[in-house]
């Protein structure tokens, strides 16, 4: 699984670095900015699976570990045809509402309007989230089986095929229509050999369908609705910054700030292939009551994390104007206050979203989301104001920082650490950590800026 997990990073990261200085090279700045936002807006469609996608896999692991099979079955074919049904409605609704999003999108760029391909982009992309999160029954049949590497290498074929046939596609100019088809039919096409997988050797997992009964989905979704709150900040913190940069500066703006974050996330990489392993190894010490341990698994987990954080970001700031030059040819200038206010908001994350893993292998979703949500509406607000203000990119990521220290790292790392009943670094960890970050950066950008 992490074999498989590592490769994946690997593929995911080698998609943004390779694919974007090509998407620059046969589209341009605006022309790319304006996807992007496309990209964003259609994901928010992944989220109409109320949480389903996070709380369905939890739920069947728990029977098919107990050999409850014939309740596992009942589950699966109760839940597909809602499911189908969910679908087609949620599609055509998509399909009627990218119209007016579409204008809203290009409003600012008419000659991007005239090859009216935006619309039809933005339903295929409407359709291929919700695909992605209602119709996704492969990885979950693998994922409750403890195959978690047969989902990982689905992922990773279609990764792999969106990193070759995009560029082959821009190459024979395709605009966004042609982009977004070329990846519903990726996932379309391995999803269905991952069935034809499932039909022949996971026979518990046969999906026959049943009449829904409203009792039990009505449960279900009032236990899944809190691990909504996964998705919500997944979706929310790409998208909010973007949307806002879109509506006030201008499609050029939203690349610098994509190309950045693209820079940024290489600092991610070690954190998201740990999250897994501290998820599963946390939930048995918890059910074994080892508290103590729990404790040193998360604080272990947040050195070496932040240790492989500090160097990647040491190497990005060294060698980031090098990047970008032999990267994008020009196109977008490596700004060095950008990239360090951006890679501070990557490290003052690491101690609430340690904390945050922990949390929701006790089934602490529900403050999770409370916290997250929170985030989320004082991003927007306060992000709206300070590009009402001041119309600087720079406010904004700042703002960021700020709520990142002061509200999650705050709530998350409080509400666990009296949990397992951490005192001794609990100033460390939620106070001093962040500051010296800060501290550590700040000091560097500006020493940086008075030699320049």
């Amino acid at each position: 699984s992490i074999r498989y997990g590592i490769f994946f990073q690997l593929i995911s990261a080698g998609n943004q670095i390779l694919l974007l200085p090509i998407f620059l090279y046969f589209w341009g700045l605006e022309k790319y900015g304006v996807w992007l936002v496309i990209v964003v807006i259609s994901s928010w469609f992944s989220l109409l699976d109320f949480g389903m996608g996070h709380y369905l896999p939890n739920k069947l692991s728990k029977l098919k570990n107990r050999e409850k099979i014939k309740e596992y079955s009942y589950i699966l074919q109760m839940l597909v045809p809602l499911f189908l049904i969910k679908s087609i409605i949620f599609i055509i609704i998509g399909v009627i509402i990218s119209y007016p999003i579409s204008y809203g999108i290009i409003s600012s760029a008419t000659e991007i309007l005239a090859n009216n391909t935006v619309q039809e982009s933005l339903a295929v992309l409407f359709s291929l989230n919700i695909f992605q999160s209602l119709l996704n029954f492969s990885a979950l049949i693998y994922v409750s089986s403890n195959d978690y590497h047969k989902a990982s290498y689905r992922r990773n074929q279609i990764a792999i095929l969106n990193l070759f046939l995009i560029p082959v596609g821009l190459y024979f100019h395709a605009d966004y229509l042609d982009i977004a088809v070329i990846m519903f039919v990726n996932h379309l096409m391995i999803e269905a050999l991952s069935l034809v997988e499932v039909f022949k050797y996971y026979k518990f997992g046969q999906f026959k369908l049943l009449k829904p009964r409203v009792k039990i989905i009505k449960k279900y979704y009032q236990e899944s609705i809190w691990f909504l709150g996964v998705k919500l900040y997944a979706i929310g913190y790409q998208s909010i910054p973007v949307m806002l940069l879109q509506m006030f500066t201008s499609a050029t703006v939203v690349v610098l700030f994509s190309t950045h974050g693209t820079l940024v996330n290489t600092t991610l990489q070690f954190k998201q292939l740990t999250d897994g392993i501290v998820w599963r190894e946390s939930s048995i010490l918890f059910a074994l009551n080892k508290i103590k341990s729990i404790s040193n698994l998360y604080f272990f987990i947040q050195k070496i994390t932040l240790y492989f954080s500090l160097l990647v970001s040491l190497v990005v700031l060294t060698y980031g104007g090098e990047i970008f030059l032999y990267w994008l040819n020009g196109e977008v200038e490596f700004d060095y206050l950008l990239m360090g206010l951006m890679l501070v908001v990557a490290l003052v994350q690491i101690p609430w979203t340690s904390a945050e893993t922990v949390l929701l292998s006790k089934n602490e979703a529900q403050f999770i989301v409370i916290s997250k949500v929170m985030y989320l509406f004082l991003y927007a607000f306060l992000g709206f104001l300070s590009l009402y203000l001041y119309n600087s990119l720079y406010y904004l990521v700042a703002v960021n920082i700020l709520l990142n220290i002061f509200v999650l790292n705050y709530l998350i790392t409080r509400k666990l650490h009296i949990m397992i009943e951490i005192t001794g670094k609990l100033f460390l960890t939620r106070i001093a950590f962040p500051f010296l970050i800060i501290l550590l950066y700040g000091g560097g950008v500006i020493f940086y800026f008075y030699e320049k």
